[in-house]
């Protein structure tokens, strides 16, 4: 099943679809017609399927190529790189678990006193 799929993957490189589409139609009729069969654990019949689709599809390679396709032709740009992650800066911890125990543990600081308002001036 692998190496059919290589050789419809082949001819697609080669433009088989536009050059040979009676061969390519045919090779993925009889591709779909293999995976169709597998799912439903029809092995021989899927393998079957999966020869006719790679001769096909190795008979539209070929007469692609011999109706003027050339891989060198054929331009392919690379898929971009994956973007990079931004850095998450980390809060750094500040002392030791010991140090946070003593201060949940350690009684509340006393409350100050107000101080006392300043005396109104009397004219």
């Amino acid at each position: 099943m692998s190496d059919t799929g290589a050789a419809i993957k082949a001819a697609k490189e080669v433009q088989a679809d536009t050059l040979a589409p009676e061969h390519y139609r045919l090779a993925n009729e009889y591709w779909f017609k293999a995976k169709n069969e597998y799912r439903f654990k029809n092995f021989k019949e899927a393998r079957d399927y999966a020869q006719k689709a790679r001769k096909a599809a190795e008979q539209a390679e070929f007469d692609a190529i011999r109706a003027g396709a050339n891989r060198s032709d054929i331009s392919e740009t690379p898929p971009p790189p994956p973007p990079q992650p931004t850095p998450y800066d980390y809060p750094a911890p500040t002392g030791t678990p010991f140090e946070a125990a003593e201060k949940k543990n350690s009684p509340p600081p006393p409350a100050q006193e107000p101080a006392p308002a300043p005396a109104p001036s009397v004219p």
